[in-house]
């Protein structure tokens, strides 16, 4: 995706000097950004944005006195034209989720590199809305349910599993148990806990149930 380039004016907000050093320095080396200002938590940060007009706050999440939640809705109060982009490394997604709701234009996980840093923070200013890739990637799991096959998987040992392919396959438990060595009342065991896990009566059952289960 091509966005145009613009100057961008970017305030910091983290309560670690260090870190608020080292991310102006890696903005500074792109001509288009220009920091123009920090905070080193979020009452700071008000207290500057009365008067400072950035494009985009760019601030950690955890810090004392005003956590990032706070902060944001803060920054809403005064102003709906400053973009808000957090860069952190919490990771709860559904607080992150709740973020966005509030207004957030961005969110970053602070492992981020600095090509995604940049483009996210043009994204912004341009009116988009940036979600990191490493969180993208966890959030799938939250709007795509695990299937059903997955789940039936995770009801069954390894050791099941091996017995349930031998029943298929027709083999007696004494058979089994020379194949798995382990003994006969072992290959029993595991044959009626699968029996119950696959609500089966028999081991015809249990087969047909497995198929369907995506089992076998």
């Amino acid at each position: 995706m091509y966005l145009a380039r613009q100057m961008i004016k970017i305030f910091l907000v983290d309560d670690h000097q260090m870190v608020r050093s080292g991310i102006k320095l890696l903005l500074q080396t792109d001509p288009d950004i220009q920091v123009i200002g920090e905070a080193a938590d979020g009452r700071q940060a008000i207290d500057q944005l009365t008067t400072l007009a950035p494009d985009i706050v760019l601030s950690d999440f955890l810090m004392p006195g005003m956590d990032g939640k706070t902060l944001l809705t803060e920054i809403r109060q005064i102003s709906d034209k400053v973009k808000v982009v957090f860069l952190s490394m919490f990771e709860d997604l559904p607080v992150i989720a709740e973020l966005f709701r509030l207004g957030a234009s961005g969110y970053l996980c602070k492992g981020v590199d600095s090509e995604e840093l940049l483009f996210g923070l043009r994204a912004v200013v341009h009116g988009k809305r940036h979600f990191c890739s490493q969180l993208a990637l966890r959030s799938i799991d939250l709007i795509s349910p695990p299937s059903f096959q997955d789940v039936a998987q995770k009801r069954f040992t390894t050791r099941e599993l091996e017995v349930l392919e031998h029943l298929a396959e027709g083999s007696t438990n004494e058979e089994i148990s020379r194949k798995l060595f382990v003994s006969k009342r072992t290959v029993e065991g595991h044959r009626q806990s699968l029996l119950g896990k696959a609500s089966a009566k028999n081991t015809a059952v249990l087969i047909k149930n497995a198929i369907k289960m995506g089992l076998l």
